[in-house]
Parts: C-alpha cells; sequence; structure tokens
C-alpha cells in the first residue's frame, strides 16, 4: 500500500506542477503592433453579424485605431495580462473627445467605451511594464498620436489611392507606405459577400520599445500568414492576407450589393434549369428510341 500511496503523491505532485506552469503568463513582448482599420470595411462586417446591426463612421471618413497591441516574437500575446487593473474610463476622459475621434468603437448598437475597454484588458494591460504606455491615459495617448503622425488615408491619398470603390494592388498599397514611411507594414484584408471581394481592412505598423517605427519583419510574424499569403518581391515579401489574384476593393462609403446578387442568383437558378431541360430532353429521346 506504501508504493501506491507514494505513487498517488507522486501523481498529484506532478499535475499540480503542470496545472501552475499552465496558469503562469510570460508577460514580456518585444515590439508593438500599432493598428489602423479602415470604418467601411468594419462596417460591412458588422452589419453582415446581424441585420439589427448599425455602424458610427466618422464624417471624416479617417482610418482609425483598432488597437496597439504590445506583441512577443512569434506570438500573438501576450493578453489579459493584469486582471487587476480594471477599466477606468475617468482616467481618459480628457481625451474622450479624440478616442471617439481617431479610435472610433464603429459597432453604433454597443456601448460607447465597450470598444476601448476590451482593447485595454486585452492588450493595454500588457503594456504597463513600460513606463510610456503605463496606464490608461498613456496607453490611449500615444495611439492618438501615432493614429495623427502616421494617417494611413493620408499616405494612400498622396500616392493616388482613395477610397472611391476602385480596386488597387498590394504591391500599389504596400509601396506607397513603404515609401513614405522607410519601412514594411502588414496589410489585411476582408473577403466580402458571395462576389468575394477582397477589402481593405487593416494596416498593420510596428514599433520598438523606444517606440521608433521599425520594419515588420517577415521572420518574426511568419506565424501570421500562410504561405502562400507571402507576397515575394525581389527585395523581400510583403506581409498580408490580401488575395493575390483580386484587386483590393477600397470603399468610400457602405455599397449595395442585392441587385447583383439577385441577378447573379437568379443567372445560376436559369443556368441549372437548362441543364435539366436538357437532360430531360436526352432522357425522353433514350425513351423513345428504345
Amino acid at each position: 500500500m506504501r508504493w501506491q500511496f507514494v505513487y498517488l503523491m507522486l501523481v498529484l505532485f506532478f499535475h499540480a506542477r503542470h496545472t501552475i506552469t499552465a496558469f503562469q503568463q510570460d508577460d514580456s513582448w518585444d515590439y508593438i503592433l500599432f493598428v489602423q482599420h479602415w470604418p467601411i470595411t468594419v462596417c460591412m462586417k458588422w452589419m453582415d453579424n446581424s441585420s439589427n446591426n448599425s455602424c458610427t463612421i466618422s464624417p471624416n471618413y479617417q482610418w482609425t485605431v483598432h488597437g496597439s497591441w504590445p506583441t512577443k516574437i512569434g506570438t500573438d500575446g501576450p493578453q489579459y495580462c493584469n486582471s487587476s487593473w480594471h477599466f477606468n474610463m475617468t482616467e481618459i476622459e480628457s481625451i474622450e473627445g479624440e478616442l471617439e475621434q481617431y479610435w472610433t468603437n464603429v459597432e453604433a448598437n454597443t456601448p460607447l467605451s465597450s470598444f476601448w475597454e476590451y482593447e485595454w484588458r486585452k492588450h493595454g494591460t500588457c503594456a504597463l511594464n513600460l513606463e510610456p504606455l503605463e496606464g490608461e491615459f498613456n496607453y490611449f495617448n500615444q495611439a492618438i498620436a501615432w493614429t495623427k503622425n502616421f494617417s494611413i488615408g493620408d499616405i494612400l491619398s498622396a500616392h493616388g489611392i482613395h477610397p472611391d470603390g476602385s480596386g488597387y494592388s498590394i504591391q500599389q498599397i504596400h509601396d506607397a507606405i513603404q515609401s513614405t514611411l522607410g519601412v514594411n507594414p502588414v496589410i489585411e484584408c476582408e473577403v466580402h459577400g458571395k462576389p468575394k471581394m477582397s477589402l481593405l481592412s487593416e494596416i498593420r505598423l510596428c514599433f520598438n520599445k523606444s517606440l521608433n517605427l521599425i520594419d515588420c519583419d517577415i521572420d518574426k510574424m511568419h506565424y501570421l500568414f500562410l504561405d502562400e499569403y507571402l507576397y515575394d518581391l525581389e527585395d523581400g515579401q510583403i506581409l498580408t492576407d490580401c488575395s493575390l489574384k483580386r484587386p483590393i476593393m477600397y470603399f468610400g462609403q457602405i455599397p449595395h450589393f442585392e441587385n447583383t446578387i439577385k441577378d447573379e442568383e437568379l443567372e445560376e437558378r436559369q443556368q441549372f434549369l437548362t441543364q435539366l431541360r436538357k437532360i430531360y430532353q436526352f432522357l425522353h429521346l433514350l425513351i423513345w428510341l428504345t
């Protein structure tokens, strides 16, 4: 019986050790992934989720903040680093107006501060070990400053890329940002609707712990992408999940595809009926011949 008791105690010890290790989180990180997104695309995705959803979009139709994410090389974390540091709206009341403009909660039928609270809990609490980003005010205020200094909308417009419903290549978008900022970004898209259009969604920039722009490095971020979405250049690669076969659409307002979709469905139905008619005629002919 003694050996069984010893065995049981060893099992419990190693199980407890494994459990403790699993709950220990490495909150260290190497760089910041600063993400701006295009509110029209965000809105289209949000409205696709439910017909009851509505959107808040800045009258200036500018790119806004999605998040500022401390990131460890080779991972998409850390996340939720300090559950004891709760979100407190009073800490950022002095910049609430700028947050509404530059860090807009596009999802209109959700509480105004819910987006900020979510980003703070998931990512902001992981930035506390860097003094310039410590605390809610510093964390959110730095993102506002970056948005003003690195306006994606202005950069794209300066290179002839406008939100007018035109399609652009991934090369055009990458080159516009790289030539202006001198660093490689990450370009993200959303696939929308039955037409399967590739919509420009996010531009991600990388910053080191000195809060200086750096290249978003393929070696650091390869885990984010399948090889098929790494666009090879002579002097490197473009980090993107956008389609390389279709133009990337950049809309300035919410497009309506209902008629197009109905027409496509009608055409498909008509083609199906035509095929059925041909099959029926062929079978009828076989019966007649026999």
